[in-house]
């Protein structure tokens, strides 16, 4: 079976368009054979933002543990001899007030993606965090081995999602540096 799918991309960024690591996620999901390697790659770029520096400059301020806190739990984990645990609480530290679904939708309209071309580039659908939280609600179906498979949501919103947020940062190199 052969699938062929046309994305128009927009015309007058030929020009300004350079390599960006997103890209290789990007080009890798397209080159995947299997639907759910595709969204694999194609969620990387979702990830890749959350590790980008706007992101890291946005909230690494509203952590959810206070000074005290944080000093606590670090003794505590000082103290485990297990580093499986000892990681686990550590990592604690860094969470954040904001979901994750909040914190996406943020960044991605901080760089400038607000909504998303879908049904081949002829509607417009606002991103929202329903549509980040259907998103990453497939990526844990596809992580945590469930027997369901957003496909839907692989086509009419991923894809058309990370085709914007490639072709905007390999345009636009500086938009994730904060």
């Amino acid at each position: 079976m052969t699938s062929t799918r046309t994305v128009a991309l927009d015309t007058g960024h030929e020009e300004c368009a350079t390599y960006h690591d997103l890209l290789r996620f990007h080009f890798d999901g397209l080159r995947a054979e299997h639907k759910k390697s595709k969204y694999f790659h194609w969620f990387l770029i979702l990830e890749y933002l959350e590790n980008s520096q706007i992101y890291k400059t946005q909230f690494s301020s509203n952590t959810l543990f206070d000074k005290h806190e944080t000093a606590e739990l670090s003794r505590v984990a000082d103290k485990m001899s297990n580093e499986v645990k000892k990681s686990a609480v550590l990592k604690l530290l860094s969470r954040t007030k904001e979901p994750r679904n909040y914190k996406l939708l943020r960044i991605l309209n901080e760089i400038g993606i607000n909504s998303i071309r879908t049904d081949y580039g002829t509607k417009e659908l606002e991103i929202s965090e329903e549509i980040i939280n259907k998103i990453t609600k497939g990526r844990n179906a596809l992580f945590h081995g469930s027997s369901e498979f957003p496909e839907h949501i692989l086509w009419t919103i991923l894809f058309p999602l990370v085709n914007q947020i490639a072709e905007h940062v390999s345009c636009n190199q500086v938009c994730l540096d904060g």
